[in-house]
């Protein structure tokens, strides 16, 4: 925190923000710099996407309300599991994130999470919209997200990732995500062990 600051002061760093925290530590982060008059944590960088959301909407979503932390939403496509791209699997080329780096988002890949995206894909269907503009939609339009970080490694995802701003989440499309998630799809991730 005293090296945060130093760099504030400096006008190197605009603000200072946490990532993958929980609750209690942003908490603590919180009430740390304040006791000791370091510059305030602005932001928080936590995943968030459709099927992963249960932890921050059950705890840290509060916390950030009442501390005025501004939310971060990496992984909004839960690793590219949620563009539909691995609905059959690794390709098997070697050039997906997933292979390159054995164990990154190994969660996403679980059964649990492949029906999850196999019925989110229906939805998004129904509105005559991607995967990916569901699943962005859902998080551009949460109010508590002031930002979502996203990576595209072509022109044509960097296109989908954009044409998500211009599909509003409805009520009903809301609807449909939450009887899912409520029903069948709460948090897949959880529960799954690499082996």
């Amino acid at each position: 925190m005293e090296v945060m600051r130093g760099l504030v002061q400096q006008g190197k760093v605009r603000a200072i923000g946490l990532c993958d925290e929980t609750p209690f530590g942003l908490m603590k982060f919180k009430q740390a710099a304040e006791e000791a008059g370091f510059p305030a944590i602005a932001s928080i960088q936590n995943s968030y996407n459709l099927l992963e959301r249960n932890d921050f909407e059950t705890g840290l979503m509060e916390a950030c309300h009442y501390t005025n932390t501004a939310v971060l939403a990496h992984s909004p496509l839960a690793g590219g599991v949620l563009t539909g791209k691995y609905a059959t699997g690794l390709s098997g080329d070697g050039e997906s994130r997933m292979e390159k780096y054995p164990g990154f988002g190994a969660k996403y890949l679980a059964p649990k999470c492949s029906a999850a995206v196999d019925a989110y894909a229906v939805v998004a269907e129904k509105y005559g919209l991607t995967p990916t503009q569901l699943a962005l939609s859902w998080c551009y339009s949460r109010p508590f997200v002031t930002s979502t970080v996203l990576g595209a490694t072509s022109t044509e995802q960097l296109r989908d990732n954009l044409m998500a701003l211009n599909c509003p989440m409805t009520a009903e499309m809301e609807e449909d995500i939450f009887e899912l998630y409520f029903n069948d799809h709460r948090d897949p991730t959880k529960g799954y062990a690499s082996t």
